[in-house]
């Protein structure tokens, strides 16, 4: 794609957008709309084989491909028969093809929803469409004509397929015309195949404005939602995607009736209805070659977009659209406010490529996961302590950079931790150590950098007082303690540096040192919390003696300790835990992944780098050995309907209010595993029975820790 044609593109696009802005005069030349559907159709179909030199390496830029596009469904009208969905097949004639209108005055309102057929309802009921805009017979030239009612088609998942969620789709067009042929059917096919309930949305274009259009949208939610019970759906777990012109539309809505809203929003003649009593809701959004903003202009002011409460978004572009530094930039901004957001960048793509390009399959599996992530927004919280409150499931981050083979890929991290506060998660743990031979410090600068957009929303947790000796050819290298009071002022100051913050929440001492007394620790403690370096402080691996001693000095907001069904013998500290008001924090609470229940004698490890690989819970004749521990745990999931994992942790989370699990992950269906195990209830007699169980029965040794160097 050269410059100049990329020039020409945008011209006249800026100029379809001009002319769909102003509604004061009465007539809209059919020379727009040629020309506006002449540039975009060029844009699809003419592509550049050079690579853009400007995206980052290591990013979301991919060469696409037209190969998983999903064809015409065989089950489909003759109507709705687009062809593949690939470029290839986009012509003028397929982007200025409509959709079939509504029959015999169907309506949102005077026709039942049906789970099983395409359907294609009016949004409003005759005479009661809201508008400011007067679009009279007089004014010609338009899309569409002046007496256009908005529709939507409704087009499910086939018989006897569990619906996953619902998208709302609008086609671009730059509002002269709906591109549905070329942008939202194929999209929606596609969708279809892949469980979700897809609605494609006919809405208002010029003279009519994009607040009106952006109604039409959520009128279309609105209708969704009222029957989220006939399509098998959660009426939360609605997406809105839009295309261009179409994502603009959905953004409006986003940004303006994203809540309890009628037509008289617009117009006060407009007289509300039984739908009006549902709240517009939406769960997630696609902006596909599109932002939010206004025609050809992508807003990136964070105030503006935070007065939205924007969902977590998912962007596909290409690198050859005029519009794409814009589209960099949004998704940098919204991503650096703490939205969740994901993209795909199409190298050498044009501006409108539809469901080509290789995506669709990608935002599903993404939206999939937001709607779970969704889900699981009723994470419980407890209270560490007397005043810091965490989530009731926590996420200890070493085993992304440390411990469990190679450091895992920091991109994919960085998105894991996002996700994780999107679940509801705000407690996260680190340590100074938790490092690779490159980087003794590596996961203190992953952790810092991936939470910082959200700091504010979480408790970062990190550690002191212990470095490894790497002299040692051991794969778990023993433990050097070092708490001296210039070192840990030394630490906390490097921590702050490394984590990106002007504070630590909680800040441990990872081992004794018994060259150093606790209560001079404490005293270290005491002063930092009086600097406001960190607000609470906590021991790691600390006996009874040791917490009433530091807790004297300096009152203690929480130990952290290993435990788990194979390693219980810290429940003697719970009554001074009780009478000093102290929190547990359970590190390993899964045994290493043991109690998972995923692993067997075939599981393999990498030698060296990979704990696992020498912890004895994980040696061949372990898996003997803790056969009756592995059948309870699967006995009492099939009772709970639950993973053995989600028991392993909803078991110490009903024993004591004040015991938070910290469980590690690499993995997204993990973490969200993990999140659901505050959901699962065990009575007081239930725990009874399994702890006796668990007293009784045979099991392997389990790891402890790595040793401590005296010396």
């Amino acid at each position: 794609m050269t410059k100049k044609w990329t020039a020409l593109l945008l011209a006249a696009v800026l100029a379809v957008g001009l002319s769909a802005c102003d509604t004061s005069r009465a007539e809209a030349p059919s020379s727009n709309l040629e020309s506006g559907v002449s540039a975009i159709e060029d844009a699809m179909t003419k592509r550049n084989e050079t690579e853009s030199s400007s995206f980052p390496a290591g990013s979301d830029l991919r060469i696409g491909t037209s190969a998983d596009t999903v064809a015409t469904p065989n089950d489909f009208p003759a109507a709705y028969n687009y062809g593949t969905g690939k470029i290839e097949d986009y012509s003028r004639t397929a982007m200025l093809q409509k959709m079939p209108e509504p029959v015999d005055n169907a309506t949102v309102l005077n026709t039942s929803a049906d789970p099983n057929h395409i359907q294609a309802l009016y949004l409003w009921e005759e005479g009661n469409v809201p508008a400011k805009t007067q679009f009279t017979a007089a004014m010609t030239g338009y899309f569409d004509n002046w007496d256009f009612r908005p529709y939507v088609t409704a087009i499910p998942v086939r018989t006897g397929v569990q619906p996953k969620g619902a998208v709302v789709l609008m086609a671009g067009g730059a509002y002269q015309f709906r591109g549905n042929y070329t942008d939202s059917l194929p999209t929606a096919a596609a969708l279809r195949e892949l469980g979700f309930q897809t609605f494609i949305v006919d809405y208002r274009l010029s003279p009519y404005t994009q607040e009106e259009g952006a109604l039409d949208v959520a009128r279309a939610v609105l209708f969704v939602r009222q029957n989220a019970d006939v399509y098998g759906i959660d009426p939360d777990d609605i997406a809105v995607m839009g295309f261009s012109a179409g994502g603009i539309q959905a953004g409006e809505f986003l940004m303006h009736y994203d809540e309890d809203v009628n037509g008289t929003a617009l117009d006060e003649s407009y007289v509300p209805d039984a739908l009006d009593a549902v709240p517009a809701h939406a769960s997630a959004a696609g902006m596909i070659y599109s932002f939010y903003g206004r025609l050809s202009v992508g807003n990136m002011d964070p105030d503006w977009l935070a007065e939205g409460d924007l969902p977590p978004t998912f962007y596909v572009y290409g690198t050859e659209d005029p519009f794409y530094r814009q589209f960099q930039q949004q998704y940098d901004v919204i991503r650096n406010m703490g939205i969740s957001a994901g993209r795909i960048v199409l190298n050498s793509w044009p501006h409108g490529f539809g469901s080509d390009g290789g995506w669709v399959n990608d935002y599903a599996a993404w939206l999939e996961s937001v709607l779970q992530i969704r889900r699981n927004l009723n994470m419980e919280y407890r209270t560490l302590g007397n005043d810091l409150t965490v989530s009731a499931v926590g996420l200890g981050c070493m085993g992304m950079s440390h411990a469990y083979g190679a450091p895992a890929n920091k991109k994919e991290m960085t998105e894991l931790l996002a996700q994780a506060v999107g679940m509801g998660y705000t407690f996260f743990d680190t340590a100074e150590v938790y490092g690779t031979p490159d980087n003794p410090h590596d996961n203190e600068e992953l952790v810092g950098a991936a939470l910082k957009p959200y700091r504010d929303k979480i408790v970062l947790a990190t550690k002191f007082g212990i470095h490894f000796d790497m002299t040692s050819t051991a794969v778990n290298k023993p433990l050097v303690p070092d708490s001296r009071p210039e070192v840990i002022r030394a630490s906390v100051d490097a921590s702050l540096k490394r984590l990106g913050t002007d504070h630590i929440d909680l800040y441990y001492q990872h081992r004794l040192d018994p060259k150093v007394p606790i209560g001079e620790v404490a005293g270290v403690m005491a002063d930092l919390i009086r600097e406001g370096k960190i607000t609470h402080w906590g021991l790691s691996e600390a006996t009874e003696e040791t917490i009433r001693r530091a807790h004297a000095v300096c009152p203690v907001t929480a130990i952290q300790n290993r435990y788990s069904m194979m390693a219980r013998w810290y429940e003697s500290l719970f009554p001074v835990l009780e009478e000093l008001h102290i929190g547990y924090v359970a590190f390993s609470p899964l045994a290493n992944g043991f109690l998972s229940g995923k692993y067997d004698k075939t599981s393999k490890f990498e030698a060296g780098t990979d704990y696992r690989s020498v912890m004895p819970q994980f040696q061949p004749d372990s898996i003997d050995q803790n056969h009756a521990l592995l059948e309870l745990l699967h006995r009492l999931a099939a009772e709970k309907n639950a993973p053995p994992a989600q028991i392993s942790l909803a078991w110490m989370l009903c024993k004591k209010p004040y015991i938070v699990p910290i469980p590690g992950t690499r993995k997204l269906n993990r973490l969200q595993e993990n999140a659901g195990a505050a959901d699962i209830v065990l009575s007081a007699v239930e725990v009874a029975l399994i702890d006796e169980a668990l007293a009784h029965m045979e099991m392997s040794h389990v790891f402890g820790g790595s040793r401590i160097e005296k010396e």
